[in-house]
């Protein structure tokens, strides 16, 4: 299915999108504010994630909601079929693992490059992918093929790439911008022990790219996100 199939989709080059990270960013927040803002996003999305749900996995999935007192989209996986939360999305904390979990970037990498994808999506997700593993590798001191990603060992994870990729893909010829992140602060818990926030692999993401301080701390912006 082509990346750019849905009739309600505008023509991308007559699209200026600003990302406003008030709040901060994490890979299935980016991949919920656009598809509420372009619904025409939804169809391309999932149907670049049904080629690559694993079999038996919960399939991803969009609800409304709403936070702070105001409408939102979530995203992510639905329950399984059956159970008492069949209708709910489980949350995915798009933070760093702590447990002897991940999957190494090749394998990743090959899974989306095997996948029946459209051909830009696949383009744009490997793309993402490459940059995520470049930041792990240079604060690792190693290198791209040898980086074995700890954020991205489920599935969960690992669709906000691929769903990332088609929301790229269906917008090619857009304008994006994007206001200052919001730092955070405090530490993570990660696979490589307490770590400062923003963590490493995010801010070498974001090197170059101002920060501003709303006096929240946590993690505000996640790798997938950055």
């Amino acid at each position: 299915m082509s990346s750019r199939s849905s009739p309600d989709l505008p023509a991308p080059a007559a699209l200026a999108i600003h990302l406003d990270a008030v709040g901060g960013i994490a890979g299935d927040m980016f991949v919920a504010a656009m598809v509420d803002a372009l619904p025409g996003l939804r169809l391309p999305v999932l149907a670049a994630l049904t080629v690559m749900q694993p079999a038996g996995a919960p399939a991803p999935a969009f609800r409304a909601t709403s936070n702070g007192g105001l409408r939102a989209l979530a995203f992510g996986l639905a329950s399984a079929p059956g159970s008492d939360a069949a209708t709910h999305l489980h949350g995915h904390p798009d933070t760093h693992r702590h447990d002897g979990h991940g999957s190494g970037y090749l394998a990743i990498r090959d899974e989306i490059a095997r996948a029946p994808l459209d051909a830009a999506a696949r383009r744009h997700a490997l793309a993402l992918l490459a940059l995520l593993a470049d930041a792990e590798a240079r604060v690792h001191g190693t290198t791209r093929d040898a980086v074995h990603f700890h954020e991205l060992a489920d599935w969960d994870s690992r669709m906000d790439v691929v769903a990332a990729g088609a929301i790229a893909a269906a917008l090619d010829g857009a304008q994006w911008r994007a206001s200052a992140p919001p730092r955070g602060g405090g530490t993570i818990r990660t696979a490589h022990g307490v770590l400062p926030v923003p963590g490493p692999a995010t801010t070498r993401l974001l090197l170059g790219y101002p920060w501003r301080d709303d006096g929240i701390g946590g993690e505000r912006v996640t790798p997938t996100g950055a």
